[in-house]
């Protein structure tokens, strides 16, 4: 990824994560530096996609389990700043 915007040491969190679109710009990101929070609603592909991405990279990497939908669980984010 070219960089459009400077990441390196900051903090990115990117929903939808485990697969596809969201996947490759979590890998994008770890390539530029950034510390990454990944975040999905299917543990199990997310929780393979920490494991694909961690052997790929050193990196500070959290991965999350949640419905975005309910705001409750908007309130963990929070943390990240």
């Amino acid at each position: 990824m070219s960089n459009i915007m400077e990441v390196k040491g900051k903090r990115v969190i990117v929903t939808g994560a485990a697969f596809g679109i969201g996947k490759a710009m979590t890998e994008a990101f770890l390539e530029s530096g950034a510390e990454v929070v990944i975040v999905d609603i299917n543990e199990t592909a997310l929780k393979q996609t920490a494991d694909d991405l961690k052997g790929e990279y050193i990196m500070l990497m959290f991965h999350l389990k949640m419905q975005l939908r309910r705001s409750s669980q908007l309130l963990t984010l929070l943390w990240v700043e």
